[in-house]
């Protein structure tokens, strides 16, 4: 590195910063904790307390990956940095969970609705983070390599996939439904099981919420949607998988 930019100061300091095996553990053990916690997610949620860490505990971990990432643009600089893939995903995740956590915390995360699920999944592909060095780093490269060889057994487990969610649609469509404690709903005993299509107004209740319609023509809400169902081919492949 014999360009003038690689003499500055700080530009030293962050290349040390990000070549020393004392930050890149810390990093490491950050990325280990951030898929731990995500293990502890439940439905029904926690409450309101239990929610709040778990809150606190993301914006660390991203401010933690923040970190990391602008050392690396100062290390290497804009050029350098963008030549290696895994820094653009390092990238794109810590953008897509800073905007997370500004919709979060400005109010705007119901009103997201599942765009606030697709950037929430964006936190598990984090633990790539361990892919970079070593041996991880040689199997991931390997598993890139042979991906036009497996791409035909994927698409025959894709398509088993397929088949078993039409098979669970057939036996279980509309039975599974759970109130807002988690205990499941006896759904036989009711006529027909009636699902909203889209979010309520005032947030009063979600898309897939379960509701009846009584003899006055009013709505009873009935249970809470679920993550995994069989009521729809995208649920059922998603409990499937």
């Amino acid at each position: 590195m014999s360009h003038p930019y690689y003499e500055n100061s700080v530009v030293d300091m962050c290349l040390q910063v990000v070549e020393s095996t004392s930050f890149n553990a810390f990093v490491i053990i950050v990325i280990l904790l951030n898929t731990l916690v995500l293990a502890f997610d439940k439905y029904p949620d926690y409450d309101e307390g239990t929610r709040l860490w778990f809150r606190y505990l993301n914006i660390i971990f991203t401010m933690v990956f923040t970190m990391d990432l602008v050392f690396k643009v100062i290390a290497l600089g804009i050029s350098a940095f963008f030549k290696d893939g895994f820094n653009n995903f390092d990238l794109i995740i810590v953008i897509t969970s800073i905007y997370q956590i500004v919709l979060e915390e400005s109010g705007n995360g119901e009103k997201a609705g599942g765009f606030m699920l697709v950037l929430r999944a964006f936190r598990c592909f984090r633990i790539f983070k361990l892919f970079k060095v070593g041996d991880l780093r040689v199997l991931m490269d390997s598993q890139v390599t042979t991906m036009p060889q497996m791409l035909p057994f994927m698409l025959l487990l894709i398509f088993f996939f397929y088949i078993f969610s039409l098979i669970g649609m057939s036996f279980y469509a509309g039975k599974l439904i759970f109130d807002d404690d988690g205990n499941p709903v006896l759904v036989d005993k009711y006529d027909r099981v009636e699902y909203y299509s889209e979010r309520a107004e005032d947030f009063s209740y979600p898309i897939g919420t379960p509701y009846i319609i009584l003899e006055d023509g009013t709505e009873q809400i009935i249970g809470t949607p679920v993550r995994e169902g069989f009521d729809r081919l995208g649920q059922s492949f998603l409990t499937i998988f």
